[in-house]
């Protein structure tokens, strides 16, 4: 039975998304079954249903045991793929969680997820602080989150069910949805990830389409961005550091934009 939806909205990743796969299909200590949901744009840069399904096998060995596929004829914007997303979890679901297609989950990441709702009953999962890697400069910066933009990591479905999606919403989308599932539960009860471990996911620059000018502020340490001791092989395993810089060779045939 589902009991964990991880819902992964894509929008022109053809170079980067196989990062937010590789991160799914290497989560560790699964006991518990979940659906994958992906939603997409047909674009000149679409990562297409035949590569999502080519991760198929390889997901069910970590417990996935539903793949579904959702393709677009026109774009949409992000808050309408949240609320169609939602719309079609399976119903067995508790709680839901975003992969976006430029982004490597840590290895733990669903199993922490299951374990703070379910043993716990927490509503809502967040982080303080993230890491991000600009693929044009090669540079890492650490990101402070604000609880005013908390960025959500899981929730549960019958709050975000119940929030208000703008149809037109693009940017400042996960300071939205806190404080919506904050008007649908005023005692929302909150769990802050373990101090140290947003160490072990990645965020990237390079391949997005929304925060354009995200890799200046990352290079230039601004707007909350601060400087980092670590470096990408403390974060990745080998051979993703690896292929991330190869990626840098499909960098011009992107066009960064909706």
């Amino acid at each position: 039975m589902v009991e964990v939806s991880v819902l992964m909205p894509l929008y022109k990743t053809k170079y980067i998304s196989w990062l937010a796969f590789e991160s799914l299909i290497r989560q560790k200590d699964i006991d518990f079954e979940w659906e994958l949901i992906v939603i997409e744009e047909n674009t000149e840069e679409f990562t297409g249903k035949n590569k999502v399904e080519s991760y198929k096998n390889k997901l069910s060995e970590v417990g996935c045991v539903k793949l579904t596929y959702i393709p677009l004829n026109k774009w949409i914007s992000l808050s309408t793929k949240y609320f169609l997303l939602s719309a079609i979890c399976d119903i067995n679901s508790l709680l839901w969680t975003i992969a976006v297609g430029d982004y490597y989950s840590a290895p733990n990441r669903l199993k922490i997820c299951y374990d703070s709702f379910i043993e716990h009953g927490w509503d809502f999962y967040r982080t303080k602080r993230l890491i991000y890697y600009n693929i044009h400069s090669g540079k890492l910066a650490e990101r402070r989150i604000s609880d005013r933009g908390s960025c959500c990591k899981a929730v549960r479905i019958n709050i975000a069910k119940q929030v208000y999606y703008p149809e037109d919403r693009v940017r400042g989308l996960d300071g939205h949805f806190y404080r919506q599932c904050k008007i649908v539960k005023p005692d929302l009860v909150e769990f802050v990830e373990p101090n140290d471990y947003w160490r072990f996911g990645l965020n990237t620059h390079g391949f997005n389409n929304l925060s354009t000018n995200r890799g200046a502020k990352i290079d230039n340490l601004t707007n909350m961005f601060e400087s980092s001791n670590l470096c990408l092989k403390d974060v990745l395993p080998i051979d993703i550091v690896q292929r991330i810089d190869t990626s840098k060779l499909n960098l011009s045939k992107h066009r960064e934009g909706l």
